[in-house]
């Protein structure tokens, strides 16, 4: 055999280290990606949005100014932006917590190894 059965193991886990940190690197990009197109697409919206000057007359219809037919992209914006912005919010908090999960992976084999040089010492 080439390798003993703690080679092995070394080796298998470097792999799987390298292999855990370009997905990771594949996530960030992809999540960068997302939002700059996100970005350009919120402004484009804004842009494009036909621009009304009707107004509501009356002191009771302030809430009903946000409901006329000039004024519905904007409604239509806020909300997508909330709920792009929700979306992002959401993968990066599942990023971070596999982040955190390999970060406690990476301390026990480094406790493990530690161990395992100190059993060999005695």
């Amino acid at each position: 055999m080439k390798y003993s059965n703690d080679e092995m193991l070394t080796e298998i886990k470097k792999r799987s280290h390298r292999i855990t940190v370009m997905r990771n690197y594949r996530t960030i990009r992809l999540l960068s990606g997302l939002a700059g197109g996100l970005f350009i697409a919120l402004v484009a919206m804004i842009i494009y949005i036909p621009k009304g000057t009707a107004m509501a007359s009356g002191n009771s219809m302030y809430g009903s100014l946000l409901l006329g037919m000039e004024n519905g992209g904007y409604v239509l914006v806020a909300f997508v932006a909330f709920v792009i912005g929700a979306i992002v919010t959401l993968l990066c908090l599942r990023y971070r917590k596999m982040r955190d999960c390999t970060e406690d992976d990476k301390k026990n084999e480094a406790n493990e190894t530690k161990e395992k040089t100190m059993k060999e010492k005695m």
